[in-house]
């Protein structure tokens, strides 16, 4: 899965994986089990949980399958705010709530119009600075990739001692969760870089988009 679709339904009318930490050198992390108190089965449980929960297409089920999830596995996950019209990509790289962004969705109709081909474009650009875990910064990029393939990134929101992300997840809302407290098919790879100026970003996206 990757988080480019679009909106869970509400009721009518309602609805652990960490960084490897002794790379140091900017290379990409895997996913290993050094969680305190909790084992790869664990974490590995919930992630595949999460796969299954964010299928789920009415918001008071996926509550609610969160909720048993949390007294399960006792995750930090948190919905604030209901589907929007981006994806993860979008929200990552900070233009989510950009007009320049809002416009280019209104005119070609694609509420993923940044997709993961284009975001992985602009991880590999010269300009855009990867970092370790420990260089990482609010507002940062984290990006999860399944083996070179890039499915999923959010934006670091604050760096205590486990980092809070902030990202959107496939069709559904925005989630305030741990590194690791994310859907299996998420991958088990994550690297980290410097959140860019979205001007240049938007300016590209607009280019591919072929729109003026």
């Amino acid at each position: 899965m990757i988080c480019e679709r679009g909106g869970r339904k509400r009721n009518p009318p309602s609805r652990k994986f960490v960084a490897n930490r002794g790379n140091t050198e900017g290379s990409p992390f895997s996913l290993e089990p050094t969680l305190s108190g909790t084992t790869m089965t664990d974490r590995e449980a919930l992630r595949r949980a999460l796969n299954s929960a964010v299928t789920l297409q009415r918001v008071d089920q996926y509550q609610g399958k969160l909720a048993d999830l949390k007294r399960q596995f006792g995750h930090s996950i948190e919905i604030l705010e209901p589907a929007g019209n981006y994806n993860c990509f979008a929200y990552a790289f900070g233009l989510a709530d950009h007009p320049d962004f809002e416009a280019l969705v209104l005119k070609t109709g694609k509420t993923a119009v940044m997709n993961s081909a284009f975001a992985a474009a602009e991880l590999a650009r010269a300009d855009i600075i990867e970092m370790t875990q420990r260089e990482a910064q609010p507002n940062d990029i984290v990006a999860y990739f399944s083996e070179d393939v890039l499915k999923h990134a959010g934006k670091i929101f604050s760096v205590s001692a486990a980092p809070i992300l902030r990202s959107k997840w496939g069709p559904g809302e925005l989630h305030a969760h741990g590194l690791e407290e994310v859907p299996w098919s998420y991958g088990e790879r994550i690297r980290f870089f410097q959140s860019p100026d979205p001007k240049p970003v938007l300016d590209r996206l607009y280019a591919a988009e072929g729109v003026a």
